[in-house]
């Protein structure tokens, strides 16, 4: 059973409840003996909070969700038939038991072994539940629990012998982190508007502000000059007056194509506008690509995982049948 929880109480919760179903029972060996194994999971997802200002800011987390696990395993005992007289079911579930730790153990083996390439998780769910511990990609550790009577002794030594060689299993215990695709395209959105407007409004505004200040300064010169012609009227003989109308004409043009040239600006402005509304529809463009890339890799990932498994009955099968085969043969030789 799988369920979602948001804090240690609800985790309590869940445990308690899974303790209060772990089945028990009576038998020669043990008063309250285990009669199934117990597994309790815990997945840990943990991503940083995206903020308004995380997002403006191009040295805040990228968004990668860290993920973890934490595996408590409660194994039952083997027991010897002989030992606790077990009936009925009591019997059925001992075969079970034993069965699912010898299929522990040759996984075990498996993996100390490092000439063998197989390893037989799929023969029992305990083992398909204890690959990634097993595996070696978290932290493990192992309690063994044994009698101290001489009578429980090849139990004991069992016990023991398989601890140590749960002990030699290579550890390679990494952090797991998974990519945020909405966080990183958020991230990306912000560095692309906030990188290319600042570099454009920079240079912009800068050129707006050259063309104004020398638009004000030739207008106080032309004022200047109307106030001189004005104020010399009297005095035409010493200064021309058609001189002072032509400087003041060419004052007047200079303004006007420093007017056009601001106004050239703003038009320049609205088109790299439509150009960066236009790099941004791309950049989403490619953001869904990728994420649907992502997705097309994980179905193929799926299937190759499934083709394996049937390749691993198949194999299975085969060998079932050559065993099969040479038992065949050596009762027709013995007949």
């Amino acid at each position: 059973t799988t369920v979602p929880v948001s804090s240690a109480g609800e985790c309590l919760k869940y445990y308690l409840q899974g303790d209060k179903r772990r089945t028990t029972g009576e038998t020669l060996m043990n008063y309250c003996s285990s009669r199934s194994h117990t597994v309790f999971m815990l997945d840990v997802h943990k991503r940083p909070r995206m903020r308004k200002e995380d997002v403006d800011n191009h040295d805040a987390p990228k968004g990668d969700v860290k993920q973890g696990r934490l595996i408590l395993v409660d194994l039952a005992g083997s027991e010897k038939v002989k030992k606790t007289a077990s009936e009925g079911v009591r019997l059925t579930e001992a075969n079970s038991i034993n069965g699912s730790l010898l299929v522990l153990g040759r996984v075990v083996n498996a993996l100390i072994d490092g000439k063998q390439t197989h390893v037989p998780y799929r023969e029992s769910k305990l083992t398909r539940l204890l690959q990634y511990p097993l595996s070696g990609m978290g932290k493990t550790s192992i309690v063994v629990t044994c009698s101290p009577s001489m009578y429980n002794r090849d139990e004991t030594l069992a016990a023991v012998y398989f601890g140590q060689r749960a002990m030699k299993l290579k550890v390679n215990a990494k952090v797991h982190e998974k990519v945020d695709w909405k966080a990183l395209a958020l991230k990306l959105q912000a560095m692309l508007e906030g990188g290319m407007d600042c570099v454009r409004k920079e240079t912009i505004e800068e050129q707006r502000l050259d063309y104004e200040k020398q638009i004000q300064e030739y207008k106080e010169r032309a004022e200047c000059l109307e106030r001189q012609v004005l104020g010399e009227l009297g005095d035409v003989g010493k200064r021309d007056k058609k001189e002072l109308a032509d400087e003041n004409h060419a004052l007047r043009e200079l303004v006007r194509a420093l007017q056009s040239k601001v106004i050239k600006l703003d038009d320049r402005r609205k088109i790299e506008r439509k150009e960066r509304k236009t790099l941004q529809l791309n950049h989403d463009n490619a953001v869904n690509d990728h994420m649907n890339t992502q997705i097309s890799l994980k179905e193929m990932e799926h299937k190759v995982k499934v083709n394996e498994n049937q390749l691993i009955d198949v194999q299975n099968q085969v060998i079932t049948l050559s065993s099969e085969i040479r038992r065949m043969h050596k009762d027709l030789v013995k007949s």
